[in-house]
Order: C-alpha cells, then sequence, then structure tokens
C-alpha cells in the first residue's frame, strides 16, 4: 500500500521543503506560485516560513498580492 502525502486545503499556502531547504506553494488567481525561501529545513525556519506564509495569505484576503 502506498501512503500519499495530506493535501493542503483549498486556498492555503504549504510550505514545503525541497533540496533540504523550504519553499511556500500556493495558487492565487488562477496561477501557481512557488516561492522558495532559501531557509534550511530546521524548526525554527519552520516557524518564519509559516509566518511568511500568514503574510500572505493575508495580502490575498485583502487583495493587495502583487
Amino acid at each position: 500500500m502506498v501512503k500519499r502525502k495530506k493535501r493542503n486545503p483549498k486556498g492555503t499556502i504549504a510550505v514545503v521543503e525541497r533540496g533540504g531547504t523550504l519553499s511556500l506553494r500556493f495558487r492565487t488567481q488562477g496561477k501557481q506560485y512557488r516561492l522558495a525561501l532559501g531557509l534550511p529545513n530546521t524548526p525554527a525556519s519552520k516557524k518564519i516560513a509559516q509566518g511568511r506564509a500568514a503574510d500572505i495569505q493575508r495580502d490575498i484576503a485583502y487583495g493587495q498580492f502583487d
């Protein structure tokens, strides 16, 4: 049995690890975005990434994402 990764709920920003560093992945306005943060995959870096994800989520909600 193959175990699949759980998907994030629609409209949220995912913090993903790729190649040992963290990235943010999300969709808005019909486009897909991947923002490479360049942070190592550590617990402290994940908190920073989650803070940046919250900032982007707020910008999207207020219609100020550019």
